[in-house]
């Protein structure tokens, strides 16, 4: 099947499957810049993971607020420390 672009070019089935796999392997020059491939970065410097247990129900209440914030639970953890941080920086 052949579909026509905006800027009126005809593209068919064929040039998706190719831009598509090259954009897979990292090396499509499509108008979104460089692909880079992963997770993006949370900060400019090296991320370490920090693990510690709670009781379950306060591990039900952070979900609980988190999901209300639209946030996942690592999200509302790592906003929540920043806040404290900050809060004990004054």
């Amino acid at each position: 099947m052949d579909y026509i672009a905006a800027n009126g070019k005809r593209l068919t089935d064929e040039d998706f499957d190719r831009m598509a796999e090259e954009y897979e392997k990292g090396a499509w020059k499509g108008k979104t810049g460089k692909v880079t491939l992963g997770r993006p970065r949370l900060s400019d410097e090296d991320a370490q993971v920090v693990s510690f247990k709670l009781p379950v129900s306060m591990v039900s209440a952070i979900d609980k607020r988190a999901k209300q914030q639209g946030k996942s639970r690592s999200d509302f953890l790592r906003d929540a420390v920043g806040r404290a941080l900050v809060a004990r920086a004054d």
